[in-house]
């Protein structure tokens, strides 16, 4: 009989009196993976909110750039951020954040004013069509902060949107460099 993969592995293992829990020849496999919990779904995006021209291939319903954070003042506390149906030649419509307050089990997606897909506007200062690179982060206090980039053109800027209640809402964000 030829053993290939798992089984070949856990056969050599056995030969060989691999073990790892503290047994003279007992080799103990691992534990399964834990299951992977969904955070985003489709694009919760309407056609055309980014009122821009079609420049590249959109990719409805793609998330790309993930970045998580584990807040230190609460470990069920965690936020995560990502590109929300990104473009084939740079950025993405919106950027949006999932929330969870039970370790991961459950999350809750937020939208933050970085771009005009997600109700960014002249008013609020997030009047950009594309935004990319997210980052969030959680202070030893439980303040979170997310920063991303935004474009529209030939114009860019860093914007940061702070959270007191561990991502739930979001400040409207303030523009730290605007570039044209």
């Amino acid at each position: 009989m030829r053993l290939t993969g798992w089984q070949g592995l856990l056969a050599i293992a056995a030969l060989a009196g691999c073990h790892n829990d503290g047994d003279a020849g007992l080799w103990v496999p691992p534990a399964p993976p834990v299951p992977l919990t969904t955070v985003s779904g489709g694009s919760p995006f309407a056609a055309g909110c980014d009122q821009q021209a079609v420049n590249g291939t959109l990719y409805t319903a793609s998330e790309v750039e993930p970045y998580l954070a584990i807040n230190p003042a609460n470990t069920d506390n965690r936020i995560g951020v990502w590109q929300q149906d990104r473009w084939s030649n740079g950025s993405a419509r919106g950027l949006l954040a999932g929330v969870s307050f039970d370790g991961g089990d459950t999350w809750a997606a937020r939208a933050v004013p970085f771009s005009r897909c997600t109700g960014g506007s002249l008013l609020n200062g997030g009047d950009y069509a594309r935004a990319t690179d997210p980052w969030v982060d959680i202070g030893p206090t439980g303040i979170a902060y997310f920063m991303a980039m935004t474009t529209s053109g030939s114009r860019s800027a860093m914007r940061v949107s702070r959270s007191l209640d561990g991502g739930n809402t979001w400040e409207a964000p303030i523009t730290l460099i605007d570039d044209d």
